[in-house]
């Protein structure tokens, strides 16, 4: 997966995760779990689950 398509995925993961569980119940860890890449690339992207929803 290219750089771009991880990121993309990360982020429709995220909104995905984060609209079935909310906020408080979407740990990073869910969110890498289904965008299937590990935790440290999430990292990479987004330093906190914070940023990575404003985008």
């Amino acid at each position: 997966m290219q750089t771009v398509e991880k990121r993309e995925e990360i982020l429709r993961a995220a909104l995905e995760v984060i609209s079935t569980h909310g906020f408080h119940g979407a740990p990073m860890s869910m969110i890498a779990e289904q965008a299937q890449v590990a935790m440290g690339t999430i990292y990479r992207f987004f330093p906190s689950k914070e940023c990575l929803i404003h985008e």
